[in-house]
């Protein structure tokens, strides 16, 4: 009787032992999993751009009417134009800080009346035509995140240098226009791990300084080890 007593504590504590062991080893494995790393992302944005308080400057054209065309940005289509589009990141994360560097190709969806305006001047009406209205973005951001399972919530203070080229033809001439200025906004996400070096990212972005209104995107990543 005394010796299956035994037996059984023997079996009891090597059934603890390998527990602990495991759930230790999983622990560790998750705190390696969720710790410091670099990673690299791609994927879908959709967003807004105001544009009326940008200045675009000509690059190109013998003809001057161009800058008195400037107000056809004033109009309510351009504060309120549709991106979508591509974008590529890469992040370092430590010590639950976040560093991101990145760049955004959004393509610019105008409705007809945007691209289309009858301009008087001189007491003359001329037809004005945007033909093109594409923008680059540079993006940086400094943030936090923490990680609880599969799950990594974060938030981030991003300013973007936006690179946008536009091109207007009035009657025959085409006149080239490009604009460099600077955004602020807060972009606020979750980064959703499928595989231990393999997650999706998912995030809401909202403007406060700059053109830039809103943004939403999703992404996959893959981090370092």
């Amino acid at each position: 009787m005394l010796l299956s007593i035994r037996a059984m504590l023997c079996v009891v504590l090597l059934s603890l032992s390998v527990l602990v062991w495991g759930v230790g080893d999983a622990s560790a494995r998750e705190m390696r999993i969720n710790g410091d790393h670099a990673s690299i992302q791609m994927g879908f944005l959709v967003g807004q751009r105001n544009y009326t308080n940008t200045i675009f400057a000509r690059e190109d054209g013998e003809d001057d009417r161009g800058s008195r065309f400037q107000s056809i940005y004033q109009r309510p289509g351009f504060s309120n134009v549709f991106n979508t589009g591509l974008q590529w990141n890469a992040l370092l994360r430590m010590s639950h800080v976040r560093m991101s560097v990145g760049f955004a190709l959004p393509f610019s969806l105008l409705q007809p009346g945007d691209v289309q305006l009858e301009h008087e001047i001189d007491g003359k009406k001329e037809l004005v035509r945007i033909q093109s209205l594409q923008p680059y973005e540079f993006r940086f951001g400094l943030g936090g995140e923490y990680s609880w399972g599969r799950f990594t919530p974060y938030l981030d203070l991003m300013g973007t240098i936006h690179v946008v080229h536009t091109q207007m033809s009035i009657e025959e001439i085409s006149l080239d226009y490009a604009s460099t200025h600077f955004s602020f906004s807060t972009r606020a996400g979750v980064r959703i791990r499928l595989r231990s070096y393999f997650y999706v990212d998912v995030y809401g972005e909202f403007g406060f300084m700059g053109s830039l209104t809103w943004n939403s995107g999703v992404s996959v990543g893959f981090r370092t080890p």
